[in-house]
Parts: C-alpha cells; sequence; structure tokens
C-alpha cells in the first residue's frame, strides 16, 4: 500500500505538498521523500500511526527522538527505503490550503489531491530554506497565471512574510 492509498483509507483531508508538489506547479528537482499534509482530528496522530505501521510504513523513531516538538502533527515512516512524512495541519493557513486543494492525474488512471500553486508559495516562504526560496520562485514563474494573488498577499501579510513574498516578486520581475 502506498501512502496516499493510506490516508484516503483512513478518510482524512489530505494533500501532497513539498517536492512533488514543486514538480507539479514549479520547476521539478530530484526529491528523497514524500510529503503529505494531512488534516487529523486532536488526539488521532497515533491511530494514524497504528495504521501506517500496520500498512507496512516503518516508524523513523531517531527522526522522532529528534524532533520531539513536532510528535503530535508530524510523523516520517520509511516505505521500501522511501521517507514519507505525514505532516499535520499546523494553522489557519494550512487548513484553508487543505480545503483549496486541487485534484490532478499524476499518472494515468490515478488522481491526487494536491496543495494549490499559491498555497505552495506560501508554504516554501514558511519554511524559508534557501531550497524553498527556489521552488517557490519556479512554482511563480511556471504557475503565477493560476495564482490568487490577493490571497497571497492577505497570508503573507497575516503571517508577517510580506517581505519575503515582495523579494520572489521582485526577483522574478528582475530576473525573467
Amino acid at each position: 500500500m502506498d501512502s496516499i492509498t493510506l490516508v484516503r483509507q483512513l478518510r482524512l483531508p489530505h494533500m501532497v505538498v513539498g517536492a512533488l508538489a514543486v514538480a507539479i506547479w514549479g520547476k521539478p528537482r530530484a526529491t528523497t521523500d514524500v510529503d503529505l499534509m494531512i488534516q487529523v482530528p486532536p488526539g488521532a496522530w497515533e491511530r494514524v500511526k497504528r495504521r501506517a505501521g500496520q500498512a507496512g510504513f516503518e516508524f523513523d523513531a531517531v527522526w522522532d527522538f529528534h524532533n520531539p516538538m513536532l510528535r503530535d502533527q508530524h510523523a516520517r515512516f520509511f516505505k521500501n527505503k522511501l521517507a514519507v512524512d505525514f505532516m499535520g495541519v499546523r494553522d489557519a493557513q494550512d487548513q484553508q490550503a487543505v480545503q483549496r486543494r486541487r485534484f490532478k492525474m499524476f499518472v494515468p488512471g490515478r488522481r491526487i489531491s494536491v496543495i494549490a500553486p499559491d498555497d505552495l508559495v506560501l508554504h516554501k516562504i514558511k519554511a524559508g530554506r534557501p531550497r524553498d526560496f527556489d521552488d517557490a520562485v519556479g512554482v511563480l514563474r511556471r504557475s503565477g497565471a493560476l495564482m490568487d494573488y490577493d490571497y497571497l498577499w492577505n497570508w503573507a501579510t497575516r503571517f508577517r512574510m510580506d517581505d519575503e513574498l515582495a523579494y520572489l516578486l521582485r526577483h522574478i520581475s528582475e530576473n525573467p
């Protein structure tokens, strides 16, 4: 069983985020993991972890040990040597992103839910690593016509990330 089938069976709203979403909306890059955001009800993380174990996913106890602040909202597993991160909804923007997710054909006959491009840009700004800024630039360049810029500015301002968004947009206009 793969990770998307697992969360579908759990009947939890979910979406692909991270590098796989970047490949859909931006400039594809290599990745070593699958990132899924899941809307997990309070107190249900143990059920998610237990079901993942039953489905053949190996819990990454070392990662869990080194990330104690994330235990109730993020879990890493391995399946066939591939890291799979199950991330919970962490804030109001994540919650809205799950509601705004898009459905795309991933492989013939396989439809997946994926984060919308504007929400992906916001996620990348929130993460703030250099790789995330590069990813956000790629998404803005490739999927800019699909963006709701009022939505982007609203959330960027609410999270005090408007300088970062302005930087990305300036970078794109100065480096077409």
